[in-house]
């Protein structure tokens, strides 16, 4: 660099002594103008160049003097550790200390303890290797067949013992065929070289076995290496290769790291999860026993399900925001009681206006509980285990859908629609009791600026991604609000059917969960777009399936699934473009879906209001998710001329 700075002084010095610059034989530059030019080429350079050549020219001095420091502390580090483990002398006034005779004590029983240790570093894991039948077969097999195979199998050494052993594995495992190898090791290397094939990609994670690892180099295949249980890694693996093939290599378990989950825990945070999930949609299923109960029409009643919605709009975000500083526990356990005061209230309730108010009041720990419940979660494993451990956090939501809510609906047709919510009301308590007990002690959220993080409010594509959940996702809660009376009253089935309804609803939302990382691995714009393609022609046909009982059974399936398909996609577009507001991001996506929630009920009881039948509120839900994918094609349009324009 220094050679950079040399030259310039030199053209400087030239320049200088020259009233013109000839540039060619017809072109003469103005000394002056010349020497501004280098002035500004020279103020243009950073600073930290220069300081970096200067920090090279004296490493040898820098380095020195590091060493010496480090040679210091060392020595004074020895010297300080010998003088603790050193015996104290016999009469030392501290000899007698506790401490010093426990030390003496754990010294003289030190090789006792070893003697008695247990081993962790065998593969012998149900402890076989020694039980007398498996000692007794080895015994008649050296007997029958002799020591050792001979030879390789590929030359002579393959025995009717091993033709048996495979025969017997296949039809074990349900399969055609097994192939035994000696070793784990000589497995995994065949394997990996059978198929890594010269079109052939193998995506493997970085903390894959050494078997696998030397295998892969073995193989013709090209290997690429991602992060540790990273699948977003993967996903951009597989749509960056050029290859026809792919090959994604992990273990099922990776039993050498050795780590374990804390399960408790992630269990209170499961229980939160299923209370909340119960909470939000129990409502949609007791529409007509709500407006019964209370003396007030359906679409009114549904008014409930959008107050809920609205309560998750505004404290998912307000939460974040303002208890940015506090321990995470306390956070948790502070929403967990209001989500109890909400649900308690609400089965107290005893008019409609008492009734909306306390289901705005539970909906406002929804969105935040799950956003640091989240953070949580991640925190309680190992890093290369947080994506399943967020999973088994959000089981909870899974649950509930698939048992909590069709239970819940069935006690309130049978018991009082209060019934369900005081329901909640415990399993809140519950959670309460769990967190206090189980969740360890948290730092805060870690936000570190709230105007760093409201800045991803300043960026148009955030607001696109949140258009696209509000209205997207309007178009199903316009439909699936109102889906008990729609199933009683449209297509003929009893209230008891409900629940069941629910249930199956409950399973479309699992298999949409399955499927969305496969359909965000073709794109993620491209993914959203297809949903709600997908989404717009399931509702415009759902007002002609309601009236069959068999169709309506699919179409709820569909409605359950298609949906959930796009969850995870919208969260990975908001937090793509928020760049450093990622803690809003995540609050923002509960909002923005909570939004759709009491956008969609909202529209429905107007339409419901209007006097058109239930078939009507899906045909608005179509026109919701079709503007829903014009906006998402608006965003990917505008995303890309930035591209090209940056």
């Amino acid at each position: 660099m220094y050679r950079v700075f040399e030259a310039l002084d030199e053209l400087v010095q030239t320049v200088e002594q020259a009233y013109g610059v000839p540039m060619t034989s017809n072109c003469m530059v103005p000394r002056n103008e010349m020497l501004g030019l280098l002035d500004d080429l020279r103020n243009a350079l950073p600073v930290d160049l220069d300081d970096a050549q200067d920090v090279l020219d004296k490493q040898d001095e820098i380095l020195r003097g590091a060493q010496e420091r480090a040679d210091s502390m060392v020595f004074e580090a020895e010297d300080d550790a010998r003088r603790i483990v050193e015996p104290l002398p016999a009469g030392s006034p501290h000899a007698a200390h506790p401490a010093w005779v426990r030390v003496r004590q754990a010294d003289a029983q030190g090789v006792e303890q070893v003697r008695d240790c247990l081993s962790f570093a065998g593969n012998d894991y149900l402890a076989l290797r020694r039980h007398p039948d498996v000692i007794a077969a080895a015994v008649a097999a050296l007997q029958d067949d002799g020591a050792g195979a001979g030879a390789s199998r590929l030359v002579t050494g393959t025995h009717a013992s091993h033709v048996t052993l495979e025969r017997e594995l296949a039809t074990h495992l349900g399969h055609e065929a097994a192939l035994v190898f000696s070793t784990g090791y000589h497995a995994n290397l065949s394997l990996m070289t059978a198929l890594g094939t010269p079109d052939t990609v193998i995506i493997s994670d970085a903390h894959n076995h050494a078997s696998l690892i030397d295998g892969m180099r073995l193989a013709k295949a090209r290997v690429a290496v991602t992060p540790h249980l990273d699948v977003a890694a993967v996903r951009d693996k597989l749509v960056e290769r050029t290859e026809p093939r792919a090959v994604i290599v992990v273990e099922s378990i990776f039993s050498v790291l050795g780590d374990a989950a804390d399960l408790p825990a992630l269990l209170a945070l499961a229980l939160g999860g299923f209370a909340i999930g119960t909470a939000e949609f129990v409502t949609m299923g007791l529409l007509p026993q709500i407006a019964r109960g209370l003396g007030i029409s359906i679409p009114s009643a549904g008014h409930a399900v959008s107050a809920y919605a609205l309560g998750v709009v505004v404290g998912a975000p307000l939460v974040t925001m303002l208890f940015a500083k506090v321990p995470r526990k306390n956070v948790l356990l502070g929403l967990m009681v209001a989500f109890f005061v909400g649900n308690i209230g609400s089965a107290l309730a005893s008019s409609y206006p008492m009734l909306l108010l306390a289901r705005f009041v539970a909906g406002m720990p929804h969105g935040a509980f799950f956003g640091i419940g989240a953070v949580v979660a991640a925190t309680l494993v190992e890093k290369h285990r947080r994506t399943w451990a967020v999973s088994m956090m959000l089981a909870g939501l899974t649950v509930a859908n698939i048992v909590g809510v069709p239970v819940s609906t069935w006690l309130g047709q049978h018991l009082g629609w209060q019934w369900p919510y005081a329901l909640v009301a415990v399993i809140a308590l519950l959670t309460v009791v769990a967190v206090w007990l189980w969740i360890p002690h948290q730092g805060s959220l870690g936000v570190t600026s709230v105007t760093g993080e409201l800045k991803a409010l300043t960026r148009p594509q955030v607001w696109f991604a949140l258009a696209i959940g509000v209205v997207g996702f309007g178009g199903m809660f316009s439909t699936f609000s109102y889906i008990a009376p729609t199933m009683t009253e449209l297509t003929g089935f009893s209230d008891a059917v409900v629940p069941v309804i629910l249930v199956i609803y409950g399973i479309g939302m699992t298999a949409g969960a399955f499927l969305s990382e496969r359909v965000a691995m073709r794109g993620l714009m491209r993914g959203i777009f297809g949903c709600l393609v997908t989404i717009a022609i399931i509702l415009s046909l759902f007002g002609f399936a309601a009236h069959n009982k068999v169709s309506a059974v699919v179409f709820v399936f569909l409605l359950g699934c298609v949906p959930t398909i796009m969850v995870p996609m919208i969260q990975t577009r908001l937090m793509d473009v928020a760049h450093e507001g990622q803690s809003l991001a995540a609050a923002l996506n509960h909002a923005t879906l909570n939004a759709a929630n009491a956008l969609g009920a909202w529209l429905g009881g107007v339409v419901l209001d209007a006097g058109l039948g239930y078939e009507w509120c899906s045909r608005v839900g179509a026109v919701l998710a079709a503007a829903g994918a014009a906006i998402t094609l608006v965003s990917a349009w505008t995303s890309r001329r930035a591209a090209v324009a940056g």
